[in-house]
């Protein structure tokens, strides 16, 4: 059966490339490729220059638009340019391309993690709340956990909502053994909002006393 655009892998680099090869490899498979093809191959070039800041004739927001523009249909291309466009601090932009992500494969937990982000950036926790949970829903094992127990602290530090701070411990702790190399972090937090929740119920119990 014919798989959707989001389905399709994309070109992968070998670890053996000296530095700069893979840009050239890059470059040799964009002047090969059919137009589909081609589009993936702009996505992955924008976002390798991206995340290597490595120089190419387009910026990797410009290398992004072109992928976009060739294949409008592939929600990854949609998706990594709403990435990027969030680290450029262009948060409409990339509001909307998330946006066009998450119409053409809402079940992407990805897609959910990444509007997170964006509206982490945006400093709107309620918003970030919302696109975390999402995209836990749609995979338990997502590493999102982690983001979504410190939207809940933050969240917890200005309401002081024991219930608040309940759920954040509950994301630190099933973002835990999926994330060991950030154990100590996360036993940090549980801790603080442990002690946080301790405290406001005894005010609470006080002040109805």
């Amino acid at each position: 059966s014919r798989r959707s655009p989001s389905q399709i892998p994309t070109p992968t680099f070998r670890l053996t490339f000296r530095p700069g090869s893979r840009l050239r490899y890059v470059l040799q498979l964009l002047a090969e490729a059919e137009p589909r093809k081609k589009a993936r191959v702009y996505r992955q070039l924008g976002w390798l220059c991206h995340a290597t800041r490595q120089r190419s004739d387009q910026s990797p927001l410009g290398h992004l638009h072109m992928a976009v523009g060739a294949d409008a249909d592939d929600a990854q291309n949609w998706h990594l340019l709403g990435r990027c466009l969030t680290q450029h601090g262009q948060h409409a932009s990339a509001y909307d391309a998330l946006q066009r992500a998450i119409a053409i494969d809402a079940l992407a937990h990805e897609i959910w993690a990444s509007l997170g982000a964006l509206y982490v950036a945006a400093s709107s926790l309620p918003d970030a709340r919302i696109a975390y949970h999402r995209a836990v829903l749609l995979n338990p094992l997502s590493e999102a956990w982690l983001q979504l127990g410190h939207v809940l602290e933050a969240m917890h530090a200005r309401s002081l909502d024991p219930a608040v701070a309940d759920e954040a411990s509950h994301a630190f702790a099933q973002a835990l053994p999926l994330l060991p190399q950030h154990e100590r972090e996360i036993r940090s937090a549980m801790h603080n909002l442990a002690v946080m929740r301790d405290d406001s119920r005894r005010r609470a119990a006080a002040a109805a006393a």
